[in-house]
Protein backbone atom coordinates (compact mmCIF):
# COMPACT_ATOMS: atom_id res chain seq x y z
CA UNK A 1 0.00 0.00 0.00
CA UNK A 2 2.63 2.42 0.74
CA UNK A 3 4.41 1.92 -2.29
CA UNK A 4 0.92 3.20 -4.28
CA UNK A 5 1.35 5.68 -2.08
CA UNK A 6 4.64 7.04 -2.95
CA UNK A 7 4.00 6.72 -6.51
CA UNK A 8 1.06 9.43 -6.03
CA UNK A 9 2.85 11.53 -3.88
CA UNK A 10 5.73 11.59 -6.37
CA UNK A 11 3.13 11.84 -9.48
CA UNK A 12 1.51 15.04 -7.61
CA UNK A 13 4.95 16.67 -6.41
CA UNK A 14 6.44 16.61 -10.45
CA UNK A 15 3.67 18.41 -11.67
CA UNK A 16 3.94 21.07 -8.55
CA UNK A 17 8.02 21.55 -9.43
CA UNK A 18 7.21 22.30 -12.86
CA UNK A 19 4.64 24.91 -12.24
CA UNK A 20 7.05 26.25 -9.49
CA UNK A 21 10.43 26.66 -12.07
CA UNK A 22 7.28 28.32 -14.31
CA UNK A 23 6.05 30.65 -11.27
CA UNK A 24 8.92 31.66 -10.41
CA UNK A 25 10.59 32.10 -13.77
CA UNK A 26 7.63 33.97 -14.98
CA UNK A 27 5.81 35.99 -12.25
CA UNK A 28 7.90 35.63 -8.80
CA UNK A 29 10.74 37.89 -7.73
CA UNK A 30 11.09 36.80 -4.30
CA UNK A 31 11.19 33.28 -3.73
CA UNK A 32 9.59 32.80 -0.34
CA UNK A 33 6.50 34.08 -1.73
CA UNK A 34 4.96 30.28 -2.48
CA UNK A 35 5.44 29.55 1.01
CA UNK A 36 2.61 31.46 2.29
CA UNK A 37 0.64 29.30 -0.40
CA UNK A 38 1.83 25.99 1.33
CA UNK A 39 1.00 27.30 5.25
CA UNK A 40 -2.65 28.34 4.13
CA UNK A 41 -3.47 25.30 2.25
CA UNK A 42 -2.11 23.10 4.62
CA UNK A 43 -4.31 24.89 7.01
CA UNK A 44 -7.11 24.69 5.24
CA UNK A 45 -6.37 21.06 4.90
CA UNK A 46 -5.99 20.60 8.07
CA UNK A 47 -9.19 22.68 9.32
CA UNK A 48 -11.17 20.21 6.83
CA UNK A 49 -10.04 17.12 8.83
CA UNK A 50 -10.74 18.69 12.22
CA UNK A 51 -14.42 19.13 10.73
CA UNK A 52 -14.54 15.42 9.51
CA UNK A 53 -13.19 13.58 11.96
CA UNK A 54 -11.44 15.60 14.77
CA UNK A 55 -8.03 15.40 16.49
CA UNK A 56 -6.78 13.04 18.93
CA UNK A 57 -5.09 14.66 21.86
CA UNK A 58 -0.96 15.11 22.10
CA UNK A 59 1.12 15.26 25.19
CA UNK A 60 3.96 18.40 25.44
CA UNK A 61 6.29 16.63 23.96
CA UNK A 62 4.50 15.16 20.24
CA UNK A 63 2.90 18.65 20.00
CA UNK A 64 6.43 20.10 20.46
CA UNK A 65 7.87 17.93 17.99
CA UNK A 66 4.91 18.26 15.47
CA UNK A 67 5.61 22.02 15.34
CA UNK A 68 9.24 21.39 15.02
CA UNK A 69 8.69 19.04 12.22
CA UNK A 70 6.83 21.49 10.05
CA UNK A 71 9.08 24.28 11.22
CA UNK A 72 12.18 22.05 9.00
CA UNK A 73 9.77 21.56 6.40
CA UNK A 74 9.68 24.98 5.57
CA UNK A 75 13.16 25.33 6.10
CA UNK A 76 13.81 22.66 3.47
CA UNK A 77 11.39 24.11 1.28
CA UNK A 78 13.01 27.58 1.14
CA UNK A 79 16.57 26.39 0.23
CA UNK A 80 14.18 24.81 -2.70
CA UNK A 81 12.62 27.51 -3.86
CA UNK A 82 16.36 29.41 -3.82
CA UNK A 83 17.21 26.49 -5.82
CA UNK A 84 15.13 26.47 -8.11
CA UNK A 85 15.02 30.40 -8.91
CA UNK A 86 18.74 30.27 -10.13
CA UNK A 87 18.48 26.70 -11.58
CA UNK A 88 16.92 24.06 -14.11
CA UNK A 89 13.47 22.18 -12.57
CA UNK A 90 15.29 18.92 -13.91
CA UNK A 91 18.52 19.62 -11.99
CA UNK A 92 17.44 20.65 -9.02
CA UNK A 93 14.97 18.47 -8.15
CA UNK A 94 17.54 15.12 -8.33
CA UNK A 95 19.32 16.77 -5.87
CA UNK A 96 16.27 16.33 -3.07
CA UNK A 97 17.19 12.93 -3.24
CA UNK A 98 20.63 12.99 -1.66
CA UNK A 99 17.68 13.22 1.69
CA UNK A 100 17.37 9.91 1.88
CA UNK A 101 20.87 9.67 2.85
CA UNK A 102 20.01 11.87 5.57
CA UNK A 103 17.22 9.53 6.57
CA UNK A 104 18.47 6.35 6.22
CA UNK A 105 21.15 7.82 8.73
CA UNK A 106 18.37 9.68 11.41
CA UNK A 107 16.12 6.64 11.13
CA UNK A 108 18.71 4.19 12.35
CA UNK A 109 20.20 5.67 15.48
CA UNK A 110 16.67 7.88 16.64
CA UNK A 111 13.67 4.79 14.95
CA UNK A 112 15.96 1.14 14.84
CA UNK A 113 14.49 0.55 11.52
CA UNK A 114 15.21 -2.91 10.75
CA UNK A 115 16.66 -2.83 6.83
CA UNK A 116 17.96 -5.68 4.96
CA UNK A 117 21.41 -5.76 2.21
CA UNK A 118 19.21 -5.42 -0.47
CA UNK A 119 17.16 -2.13 1.26
CA UNK A 120 20.32 -0.42 1.37
CA UNK A 121 21.83 -1.52 -1.94
CA UNK A 122 18.18 -0.46 -3.54
CA UNK A 123 18.42 3.28 -1.64
CA UNK A 124 22.34 3.73 -2.42
CA UNK A 125 20.96 3.03 -6.58
CA UNK A 126 18.08 5.41 -5.75
CA UNK A 127 20.07 7.99 -5.18
CA UNK A 128 23.06 7.49 -7.41
CA UNK A 129 20.84 7.44 -10.20
CA UNK A 130 19.10 10.65 -9.30
CA UNK A 131 22.15 12.49 -8.28
CA UNK A 132 23.17 11.50 -12.19
CA UNK A 133 19.78 12.91 -13.37
CA UNK A 134 21.06 16.36 -12.32
CA UNK A 135 24.34 16.38 -14.53
CA UNK A 136 24.66 16.93 -17.78
CA UNK A 137 28.10 17.53 -19.65
CA UNK A 138 30.22 18.03 -17.09
CA UNK A 139 30.00 17.43 -12.98
CA UNK A 140 29.98 20.57 -11.64
CA UNK A 141 28.96 21.48 -8.33
CA UNK A 142 27.13 24.50 -8.28
CA UNK A 143 25.08 27.13 -5.78
CA UNK A 144 22.15 25.10 -7.01
CA UNK A 145 23.73 22.10 -5.14
CA UNK A 146 25.00 23.60 -2.14
CA UNK A 147 20.75 25.19 -1.48
CA UNK A 148 19.91 21.76 -1.61
CA UNK A 149 22.24 19.87 0.53
CA UNK A 150 20.32 22.79 3.04
CA UNK A 151 17.18 21.69 1.79
CA UNK A 152 17.37 18.20 2.34
CA UNK A 153 18.55 17.91 6.31
CA UNK A 154 15.81 19.62 7.42
CA UNK A 155 13.53 17.40 4.94
CA UNK A 156 15.14 14.38 6.25
CA UNK A 157 14.48 15.36 9.64
CA UNK A 158 11.22 16.17 9.27
CA UNK A 159 10.43 12.80 8.24
CA UNK A 160 12.20 11.13 10.62
CA UNK A 161 10.04 12.94 13.50
CA UNK A 162 6.78 12.51 11.65
CA UNK A 163 7.50 8.96 11.53
CA UNK A 164 7.81 8.97 15.45
CA UNK A 165 4.81 10.50 16.10
CA UNK A 166 2.73 8.02 13.59
CA UNK A 167 3.97 5.12 15.43
CA UNK A 168 1.86 6.91 18.15
CA UNK A 169 -0.63 8.86 17.09
CA UNK A 170 -2.84 8.47 13.76
CA UNK A 171 -1.16 10.33 10.81
CA UNK A 172 -3.73 12.74 9.49
CA UNK A 173 -3.84 14.39 13.33
CA UNK A 174 -0.14 14.61 12.70
CA UNK A 175 -0.19 16.16 9.37
CA UNK A 176 -2.67 18.59 10.71
CA UNK A 177 -0.59 19.68 13.65
CA UNK A 178 2.73 19.91 11.60
CA UNK A 179 0.99 22.07 9.03
CA UNK A 180 0.40 24.13 12.34
CA UNK A 181 4.65 24.54 12.73
CA UNK A 182 4.56 25.30 8.95
CA UNK A 183 1.91 28.62 9.78
CA UNK A 184 4.16 29.50 12.77
CA UNK A 185 7.59 29.16 10.51
CA UNK A 186 5.66 30.74 7.59
CA UNK A 187 4.06 34.09 9.29
CA UNK A 188 6.64 36.65 9.69
CA UNK A 189 7.51 36.33 5.98
CA UNK A 190 4.54 38.68 4.65
CA UNK A 191 5.74 41.02 7.48
CA UNK A 192 9.79 41.33 6.04
CA UNK A 193 9.03 41.48 2.30
CA UNK A 194 5.58 43.39 2.48
CA UNK A 195 6.43 44.90 -0.76
CA UNK A 196 7.38 41.95 -2.80
CA UNK A 197 4.24 40.31 -1.80
CA UNK A 198 1.99 43.29 -2.15
CA UNK A 199 3.30 43.22 -6.00
CA UNK A 200 2.99 39.73 -6.07
CA UNK A 201 -0.55 39.52 -5.15
CA UNK A 202 -1.77 42.51 -7.53
CA UNK A 203 -1.45 39.96 -10.46
CA UNK A 204 -4.58 36.94 -10.24
CA UNK A 205 -2.80 34.96 -12.46
CA UNK A 206 0.40 34.27 -10.97
CA UNK A 207 -1.89 34.14 -7.56
CA UNK A 208 -3.89 31.19 -9.35
CA UNK A 209 -0.86 29.20 -10.99
CA UNK A 210 1.07 29.23 -7.43
CA UNK A 211 -2.11 28.56 -5.65
CA UNK A 212 -2.32 25.35 -8.33
CA UNK A 213 0.87 24.12 -7.85
CA UNK A 214 0.58 24.27 -3.99
CA UNK A 215 -2.41 22.56 -4.08
CA UNK A 216 -0.66 19.31 -5.49
CA UNK A 217 2.48 19.95 -3.38
CA UNK A 218 -0.09 19.49 -0.08
CA UNK A 219 -1.44 16.44 -1.93
CA UNK A 220 2.13 14.94 -2.31
CA UNK A 221 2.67 16.00 0.94
CA UNK A 222 -0.92 13.68 2.40
CA UNK A 223 0.31 10.91 0.17
CA UNK A 224 3.80 10.49 1.07
CA UNK A 225 2.29 11.32 4.63
CA UNK A 226 -0.07 7.99 4.45
CA UNK A 227 3.25 6.16 2.92
CA UNK A 228 5.28 7.02 6.29
CA UNK A 229 2.62 5.89 8.19
CA UNK A 230 2.69 2.57 6.25
CA UNK A 231 6.34 1.90 5.71
CA UNK A 232 9.73 2.26 7.38
CA UNK A 233 10.73 5.57 6.81
CA UNK A 234 13.98 4.48 5.16
CA UNK A 235 12.05 2.97 2.23
CA UNK A 236 9.41 5.79 1.33
CA UNK A 237 12.07 8.42 1.40
CA UNK A 238 14.69 6.39 -0.94
CA UNK A 239 11.21 5.35 -3.54
CA UNK A 240 10.89 8.94 -3.55
CA UNK A 241 14.11 9.16 -5.86
CA UNK A 242 11.65 8.21 -8.78
CA UNK A 243 10.27 11.55 -8.93
CA UNK A 244 13.56 12.82 -11.04
CA UNK A 245 12.16 10.26 -13.66
CA UNK A 246 8.83 11.86 -13.41
CA UNK A 247 10.05 15.04 -13.76
CA UNK A 248 11.80 14.18 -17.29
CA UNK A 249 9.16 11.96 -18.61
CA UNK A 250 6.40 15.23 -17.74
CA UNK A 251 9.09 17.37 -19.69
CA UNK A 252 9.49 15.05 -22.72
CA UNK A 253 5.26 14.79 -23.05
CA UNK A 254 5.06 19.07 -22.44
CA UNK A 255 7.82 19.35 -25.04
CA UNK A 256 4.95 17.71 -27.42
CA UNK A 257 2.57 19.81 -26.31
CA UNK A 258 4.66 23.43 -25.85
CA UNK A 259 7.64 24.01 -27.53
CA UNK A 260 9.40 26.22 -25.45
CA UNK A 261 10.29 22.83 -23.25
CA UNK A 262 11.93 21.27 -26.57
CA UNK A 263 15.11 23.32 -25.79
CA UNK A 264 15.77 21.70 -22.56
CA UNK A 265 14.74 17.90 -23.45
CA UNK A 266 17.61 18.12 -26.62
CA UNK A 267 20.22 19.22 -23.94
CA UNK A 268 19.10 15.83 -21.61
CA UNK A 269 19.01 13.72 -24.70
CA UNK A 270 21.93 14.45 -26.94
CA UNK A 271 26.08 13.06 -27.05
CA UNK A 272 26.69 11.76 -23.45
CA UNK A 273 23.84 13.50 -21.86
CA UNK A 274 21.80 10.60 -23.31
CA UNK A 275 24.42 8.24 -21.94
CA UNK A 276 23.69 9.60 -18.56
CA UNK A 277 20.06 9.66 -18.60
CA UNK A 278 20.03 6.06 -20.01
CA UNK A 279 22.60 4.63 -16.90
CA UNK A 280 20.50 6.95 -14.35
CA UNK A 281 17.32 5.38 -15.18
CA UNK A 282 18.60 1.89 -14.98
CA UNK A 283 20.12 2.88 -11.50
CA UNK A 284 16.68 3.82 -10.41
CA UNK A 285 14.47 1.18 -11.83
CA UNK A 286 16.80 -1.28 -10.67
CA UNK A 287 17.31 0.67 -6.80
CA UNK A 288 13.13 0.59 -6.52
CA UNK A 289 13.00 -2.96 -7.34
CA UNK A 290 15.20 -4.07 -4.45
CA UNK A 291 13.81 -1.21 -1.87
CA UNK A 292 9.97 -2.63 -2.74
Amino acid sequence: MWVLFVVLATLFWSFANLIDKFALSEYIRNPNIPLIFVAVIGIVSSFIIYILKGFVALSLFEFGLSILAGILYVLSLYFYFHALKIEEVSRVIPLFYLSPIFVLIFAFFLLKEPLSIKNYMGIFLLVLGAIFLSFKKHFRIRKAFWLMFLADIPMALSSVISKYLFERIDFLTVYSYTRLGVLIAVLPLPFIYYNDFKDFFKKKIAVGIVSLSETFNILGVIFSTFAIAYGLVSLVSALTSIQPLVVLGLLLLLSVIDKRFIKEIKEHLKGKNLFIKIISIILIVVGAALVV
